[in-house]
Parts: C-alpha cells; sequence; structure tokens
C-alpha cells in the first residue's frame, strides 16, 4: 500500500504494509457505541476480518495497483492511497 501526498509543491510518498491497514480494522479501533459484543460475535468478526484480507491480497494480484481514496482539494493538494 502506498499513501501519495502532493501538497504546496512538493511530492512524497509514503509506503506502507498492506497489514498495518487490515490492522487497524481490529475491533480495538472501532467504536462500539457502548455496546458490548459476545465471544461469538468477536470470533465471527475475526474470521470475516481474516476473510476480507484474503480478498484484498487477490485483487492486489488480479489487477494491480488499485486507487481506493483519491481526494484533490480547491488548493490543489492532493492525496492518494493505493493498494
Amino acid at each position: 500500500m502506498k499513501v501519495h501526498i502532493k501538497s504546496e509543491g512538493r511530492e512524497f510518498t509514503i509506503p506502507a504494509p498492506l497489514s498495518l491497514a487490515l490492522r487497524s480494522l481490529s475491533g480495538k479501533n472501532i467504536p462500539d457505541g457502548g455496546v458490548e459484543t459476545t465471544k461469538e460475535q468477536a470470533e465471527q468478526y475475526k474470521k470475516e476480518l481474516k476473510e476480507l484480507a484474503k480478498a484484498v491480497k487477490e485483487a492486489k494480484k488480479q489487477w494491480g495497483h488499485l486507487t481506493i481514496v483519491e481526494v484533490h482539494s480547491s488548493n490543489g493538494d492532493e492525496v492518494t492511497i493505493t493498494l
């Protein structure tokens, strides 16, 4: 995964491992809205997260570099996140 930033005439790219992005989806980083989850729900979430990781890796193999976020501001700043 790469984060490409263009701002004030400067450009730089930050390479980041895909595992970092997937790890950010762990239950600790998602607000639960005060609702407690059961052990079964936590296990189901973990299973679904693993399936998501496999699907993202397969998509990257099949299509190569996929742009998942592309933002252009009115003052010319740009941010692009690519798998």
